[in-house]
């Protein structure tokens, strides 16, 4: 790397003793990676979903795949299901689109698409009231508030 004027004095004697350098732009992306690490808790339980959720508007049994909003059944598509159900296991974290595609899209590795965002939209109108509880992280993916 190269550096110019003030900056290299500043710069160059922690990046020679550094194992590895983070540009400015790449700030965003491991804060969201660390983020999304320290959520998993240990990453043992990843591949564990709950079976049953409640909450005040929300009901769900994913193990017989019914949901009921305000007493009333929603019908839910395989994937808004399944996403749903992602998030309400790792409900209160922060999620990131790309670990969402990993889980809930295990076929595909595009972090690029709209995909998320679009069943996110979905499953949001769908769960009427209660879709206020799936939250947007600015820049880093969702959240699933208990209510």
């Amino acid at each position: 790397m190269i550096f110019g004027g003030a900056t290299a004095a500043r710069i160059a004697p922690a990046v020679a003793d550094a194992d590895a350098f983070v540009s400015i732009a790449d700030m965003l992306a491991l804060r969201h990676r660390l983020t999304t690490l320290i959520g998993r808790g240990g990453g043992h339980d990843e591949d564990v979903l709950v079976k049953y959720y409640e909450g005040r508007r929300l009901k769900a049994r994913f193990d017989r795949v019914e949901v009921v909003v305000d007493g009333v059944r929603v019908d839910l598509a395989r994937r808004e299901l399944a996403l749903l159900q992602f998030l309400v296991t790792h409900a209160n974290r922060v999620l990131a689109r790309s670990d969402i595609i990993a889980q809930v899209w295990r076929d595909r590795n595009d972090d690029e698409s709209r995909t998320v965002d679009t069943h996110i939209r979905r499953l949001r109108m769908k769960l009427r009231g209660a879709g206020r509880q799936i939250q947007t992280v600015p820049r880093l993916g969702y959240r699933f508030s208990e209510d």
